[in-house]
């Protein structure tokens, strides 16, 4: 049985209607982040200007009377561009310089553990054999998410180490990302770019989600369904 076109619009939709009103409603919170103070037009500008940029090109080359005409390829530029734009955008509304707040808080010693915990396997097996018990000593994230995240960072890791001298030459350039890289040793010039691709993996990743969603959607509704859900996904 086919499932009717707008129920998967509205099934993709509703995380992103859930998270607006919460940051509208929200007190002291934008985008997950603490604030003193709110958020002046100023800062939000780019974000908006981005929203209605991207809104407008949805409904063009997805829902327009015309969007049948629109050939796949100038689809998918413009929803992975799209993607990439607001997620920046988005990062701009809390960072001044969001291509560095896009590492930044991927990057941490003592707010996510992520890259700390990934970087730092050396034997997988043993860490798996023991992770129920390992886990608990962690910080509080990777304590009490599945390993996912640590082990793309333990494989961007195994690749910056492949190329040390590269990595000794980029890592003044992202170690001042690594947030609060005080830890003792501090995180090696190979783990710092490891941590570096790691983020690059997970925003990539983010980005591309809209491709399987897409297909998904395509098998369950139409194919304009599928391009609807693929539009809404970068919204939320």
């Amino acid at each position: 049985m086919r499932i009717r076109s707008f129920v998967p619009a509205i099934l993709v939709a509703a995380p992103a209607l859930v998270y607006i009103a919460a940051l509208i409603l929200g007190q002291g919170y934008v985008l997950g982040w603490q604030r003193a103070a709110a958020v002046s037009w100023r800062e939000g500008l780019p974000l908006a200007l981005a929203y209605v940029a991207y809104v407008t090109f949805v409904f063009i080359a997805i829902v327009g009377p015309h969007a049948d005409r629109i050939p796949a390829g100038v689809k998918w530029i413009g929803l992975i561009g799209g993607s990439v734009v607001l997620q920046i955008a988005a990062t701009a509304v809390v960072e001044p310089f969001p291509l560095r707040g896009i590492f930044f808080r991927q990057f941490s010693q003592f707010t996510n553990g992520f890259v700390t915990i990934g970087s730092r396997w050396d034997n997988l097996a043993s860490v798996f054999a023991g992770y129920t018990d390992l886990s608990q000593g962690w910080p509080i994230h990777p304590r009490h998410q599945p390993p996912g995240l640590m082990l793309i960072f333990w494989a961007t890791t195994q690749i910056a180490g492949w190329f040390p001298t590269l990595a000794a030459s980029l890592a003044p350039l992202f170690r001042p990302l690594t947030c609060f890289d005080q830890g003792v040793p501090p995180l090696s010039d190979v783990q710092v770019i490891g941590g570096a691709l790691g983020a690059a993996v997970e925003f990539i990743a983010a980005t591309l989600a809209i491709i399987p969603l897409w297909r998904l959607v395509r098998q369950l509704s139409t194919e304009k369904a599928a391009w609807l859900a693929a539009a809404i996904l970068p919204m939320s």
